[in-house]
């Protein structure tokens, strides 16, 4: 395929025909992005044009095949030869095959910081629920490609992609943010006129190594549902000291237990077939950030052989980067 006619498709995104020409007249650029908008809209072309390697020989990083040929996504790194003002693909260097549906970005960084751009390759699931990330990097000694692969695999559940680069005493760093499933949720689904059940995000945070990234620091996002989530989990269980944590209020840990068993005995105890469900939930915006809210649960539980339904609303806000249970009072009891 003539790359003359690559680069005159209108579909290609981050190539405009500024992009084009800056690509090919600085081939020494070290970051560039290539995306699709919407990776299942068939017939579009992917690619990039970069010295990679420092040599004076253009490369050409591109979408190769995926879903829309029958394929999984699969990226690949070629010469480009240049005759007579047209460009081929030349020899291939490199591809990379995965298992997963299409083909959604490329895009060059220096991850490692030895000298030269690295390649970041993107891909989807089929109903964009997951995104997958692959790093490739060259390595010197051995004269070859290789993925820069995390010792613990990335989740990929809507995940989010950032890095922070390398500082005076530390290395850098990868940061992957992404929905759980976790048994934490006590919360059954509400009714779908309700909205959509709010999520887990898990931080997973990898230090980029020679050859490699090393998993650092793996937690949950402080969210408001997550914080309440907790706290109910502690109460039932009585440990008042854990469920401590998710709440502000002025005063002691001697007196706010005795005072939770108090106002809330019926979140205190262990009830036979206890559930809870999300009714509605609000968070407010001040200053462009979410910074207070409420939430509206139902707890159904068997007492004295029939079912009792308690509606609860607990407020909430957020003090510095942690989200902290205000109140909670009984809305409704059937």
């Amino acid at each position: 395929m003539k790359i003359s006619r690559l680069l005159m498709i209108p579909a290609l995104l981050a190539l405009s025909s500024s992009m084009q020409a800056q690509a090919i007249a600085n081939p020494q650029r070290r970051e560039m992005t290539a995306r699709l908008a919407n990776p299942q809209t068939p017939k579009q072309e992917l690619l990039l044009l970069c010295d990679l390697l420092k040599d004076g020989r253009v490369k050409v990083i591109s979408k190769y095949s995926d879903l829309h040929d029958g394929t999984g996504a699969e990226f690949r790194i070629s010469e480009l030869k240049l005759a007579q003002g047209k460009g081929e693909f030349g020899e291939e260097l490199f591809r990379l095959k995965t298992t997963d549906d299409y083909c959604l970005g490329i895009e060059l960084k220096d991850v490692n910081e030895d000298g030269l751009p690295d390649i970041l390759f993107y891909t989807a699931s089929r109903d964009r629920a997951h995104e997958n990330l692959y790093i490739v990097y060259y390595e010197k000694e051995g004269g070859r490609f290789q993925v820069l692969g995390p010792d613990v695999p990335f989740r990929t559940l809507q995940a989010r992609y950032g890095f922070q680069p390398k500082t005076s005493g530390l290395p850098a760093e990868l940061t992957v943010d992404s929905v759980i499933s976790s048994p934490e949720i006590i919360f059954a689904a509400p009714n779908p006129a309700a909205g959509q059940l709010p999520q887990f995000w898990l931080r997973q945070v990898y230090r980029v190594v020679e050859r490699g990234l090393v998993l650092y620091s793996s937690a949950s996002l402080e969210t408001p549902y997550y914080a309440l989530s907790c706290l109910v989990s502690a109460l039932g269980a009585r440990d008042f000291f854990a469920s401590y944590k998710y709440v502000f209020m002025d005063s002691a840990y001697e007196d706010y237990r005795q005072k939770i068993q108090k106002d809330l005995p019926l979140l205190c105890a262990r009830q036979t077939g206890g559930r809870f469900q999300l009714s509605e939930w609000s968070l407010e915006m001040n200053r462009d950030t979410r910074t207070q809210g409420w939430i509206i649960f139902i707890h159904s539980f068997q007492a004295e052989g029939r079912e009792r339904r308690i509606t609860w609303q607990a407020f909430m806000r957020k003090i510095y980067d942690e989200w902290k249970i205000t109140s909670i009072r009984k809305l409704q009891e059937t």
